[in-house]
């Protein structure tokens, strides 16, 4: 934990007693079917979106971030909320929100087709993220190709999902030529993780997951400029 992300834990103590009041109501009309009306339904909704607004804005207040950040937007589910975070410069959504399993943060992977010039602190920033909380990696296509159906089924592992992310990069590139819909990180916590522990462990990974697709964004951004 760096010295920024410490002092934004202390000054945000304050906030601690109404996300706990915020979070456990929303958790008991969304999980728990507590029945209330729609104006104290509404009203749940509206401190849980201000509890997200606050984390999300910490976790870019974690970073020294040259990005010009869009006004935070919620997608309310049946199954939790989520606040999409949009940079601007490298178009690129991440999602932080909650479901039945907990916290997560997810961003979808932007100009995959860069993947091949990565060096090595890219898969470095990757596996770190697995000290952070729990690490998945969703693949977000489908095979078309006879090939690629046969290597999918030879390499398959569910156990690392890096190796999985590498496999299904590597047949994308050679069988299908379609890298646009790879997929998705994401990092998730459980739902009584304490929130300093949550602020700590979620700036850190937002800021891995911004370096990741920077990282992909400034090969393309290069590429132009030759």
């Amino acid at each position: 934990m760096n010295d920024k992300i410490k002092s934004l834990i202390k000054s945000n103590y304050k906030n601690f007693p109404s996300w706990d009041y915020a979070f456990q109501n929303f958790v008991e009309v969304t999980y728990l079917d507590k029945k209330v009306d729609d104006n104290k339904h509404s009203e749940i909704i509206e401190s849980a979106q201000n509890m997200f607004t606050d984390l999300a804005r910490i976790f870019i207040q974690a970073g020294k971030y040259r990005e010009n950040w869009l006004d935070l937007y919620f997608i309310p589910h049946p199954l939790g909320l989520n606040t999409i975070i949009k940079a601007k410069k490298i178009d690129c959504d991440f999602q932080f929100g909650v479901n039945e399993k907990g916290f997560y943060l997810e961003t979808y992977i932007s100009n995959p087709e860069n993947i091949k010039y990565m060096s090595d602190d890219f898969w470095y920033n990757i596996l770190k993220l697995t000290e952070l909380g729990k690490f998945e990696y969703y693949d977000n296509f489908s095979l078309e190709n006879v090939e690629a159906k046969e290597t999918e089924k030879k390499l398959y592992g569910k156990k690392s999902h890096l190796f999985r992310f590498l496999r299904d990069y590597f047949i994308l590139e050679l069988y299908e030529e379609d890298l646009l819909n790879i997929g998705s990180f994401s990092i998730s916590w459980l739902p009584n993780t304490n929130w300093d522990e949550l602020i700590n462990a979620g700036s850190q990974a937002f800021k891995i997951f911004y370096r990741i697709n920077y990282s992909l964004w400034r090969a393309s951004y290069l590429a132009k400029r030759k």
